[in-house]
């Protein structure tokens, strides 16, 4: 099975490295996108804090009720 490229016929399933080479490669890209990542470094990191904190204070919490548990209550 061969196959025309250019003026060189090409077994199928081959590439010149020139033909690769001068491929197009496009890029497409939202403006809104591109400008909410770009700015948003900061509030991301905002709430990753947030969330981290989140979590310390729940694993704290339940140690806390762990020790009162293993504690017995005097009258």
């Amino acid at each position: 099975m061969e196959e025309e490229t250019g003026q060189r016929k090409v077994k199928a399933g081959q590439l010149k490295k020139r033909a690769l080479k001068n491929k197009a490669l496009g890029i497409n890209f939202n403006e809104k996108d591109l400008k909410d990542y770009v700015t948003g470094f900061h509030k991301r990191k905002k709430k990753r804090r947030k969330e981290a904190q989140k979590q310390q204070n729940e694993v704290l919490r339940r140690k806390r009720n762990e020790e009162r548990k293993k504690v017995p209550v005097r009258i």
